[in-house]
């Protein structure tokens, strides 16, 4: 009977031991959480589940030479950096909010081999609003979790994170790259976009997005904040990096909201601001043939990756490109008011 009770034992250790290898394989070969660097045979399509743990993971592991990051919140999440001038890492997340900026840039920084020489902020009028709580935890948090005693290997006995693995392979094998990142070779692209959106589902995400920002984000609780300060510090931390800033450009279904809930003064004061902290801003959320055709969105602010590299060249002045020939204004200290003219007619007689 001793006999039987051992080798059972030893039977179910081995069995563990076993289901343990191959938990550990598939999740070290996926690699879902970005803390290692080999090449990703298969999974490569890879959606966002803790971006801001995926994104501080990548910066954490790996020999760092980045020049320029660029920060914002999902929208800006399908910027892609390699159509940036120099080396940049995208470490936008959702709802990331300009308070974040500022850790993530310092830990950025305190690994790269590289000085920080610009700094791409993408920032949305939605993050002007007083009463719109953090969704996610602080950076440091995050950056903390990331440097504690064998994360990036602990992390690879977690069963979640196998589902997340298998669901990775699933998308690889039936080719759904739709809001995933993409992994090519031993690198990490930016989220990617499958468009068009099915009609149906399209109006349903459009007419969802309106409901929730009439609700919250543009609706009677709105109370405007004035991140100055936040910017201010930014550029007070990185004397020697150059801002770039742009606005987020939502479509014309939330572009039209915005007006109705009274919200126009208050957007006006959000440009003044970021004008009178960065000198220059480059603006999209307006009225435009870009904001104004829903084929360039997902949904009702999400834009297409196509629609962010019409913004990269309008900021860095690279050759144009066909689509959005009234895309874009730059806005200085010295041309404001012009500009303000120029919005009151824009959003209030589209």
């Amino acid at each position: 009977m001793k006999n039987f009770w051992k080798s059972r034992s030893i039977l179910i250790i081995f069995s563990a031991a076993i289901v343990l290898s191959v938990v550990l394989l598939i999740n070290y070969t996926i690699d879902p959480f970005w803390s290692f660097q080999h090449v990703v045979p298969i999974g490569r399509y890879q959606p966002m589940f803790d971006e801001r743990q995926q994104k501080t993971n990548y910066i954490l592991f790996r020999d760092l030479n980045f020049d320029t990051v660029i920060f914002g919140n999902s929208r800006v999440t399908y910027m892609n950096p390699l159509t940036v001038p120099g080396s940049a890492f995208n470490y936008s997340a959702s709802s990331m909010k300009p308070d974040e900026f500022l850790p993530y840039l310092r830990f950025v920084a305190s690994k790269s081999l590289s000085p920080i020489k610009k700094v791409i902020l993408g920032l949305s009028f939605v993050d002007s609003n007083a009463t719109s709580r953090p969704a996610f935890d602080p950076p440091e948090l995050y950056i903390r979790k990331a440097q504690s005693w064998g994360f990036r290997y602990k992390s690879l006995a977690n069963l979640a994170l196998l589902r997340y693995s298998l669901g990775c392979v699933q998308r690889d094998f039936s080719g759904n790259y739709h809001d995933s990142y993409v992994r090519s070779g031993h690198e990490i692209s930016s989220k990617q976009m499958s468009l068009p959106v099915p009609p149906g589902l399209h109006k349903k995400e459009i007419d969802e997005n309106v409901s929730v920002y009439r609700a919250s984000a543009y609706g009677k609780s709105y109370v405007y904040l004035d991140n100055r300060q936040i910017y201010f510090d930014l550029k007070n931390s990185f004397p020697a990096a150059r801002f770039y800033v742009f606005t987020t450009p939502v479509s014309a279904h939330l572009l039209e909201l915005l007006v109705e809930q009274g919200l126009f003064e208050s957007y006006i004061e959000w440009i003044r601001g970021m004008v009178d902290v960065f000198g220059e801003v480059w603006h999209f959320m307006y009225f435009n043939e870009v904001t104004m055709n829903d084929d360039n969105y997902k949904d009702a602010h999400h834009y297409s990756p196509q629609v962010c590299d019409v913004i990269t060249r309008k900021m860095f002045g690279i050759a144009e490109n066909e689509i959005g020939r009234d895309f874009g204004i730059k806005i200085t200290r010295e041309n404001i008011e012009y500009y303000v003219s120029f919005l009151e007619k824009n959003m209030k007689n589209p």
